[in-house]
């Protein structure tokens, strides 16, 4: 058996911030004991379908 460790988070506008993010969520989980880690897309940026169009 394998401990699984899934992520999920809002992200802003700033890349390196949602990357501290993700790495935190990520540390957490495998502090809990997930072996196996695993982001969800797009984490760096803000899903494409929830930006302004670029004029």
């Amino acid at each position: 058996m394998i401990r699984v460790g899934l992520t999920q988070m809002a992200c802003g506008d700033d890349p390196r911030e949602n990357l501290q993010r993700q790495l935190h969520l990520l540390d957490q989980a495998a502090k809990d004991g997930a072996r196996l880690l695993c982001t969800q897309e797009l984490f760096r940026s803000k899903y494409f379908c929830q930006m302004a169009p670029r004029s």
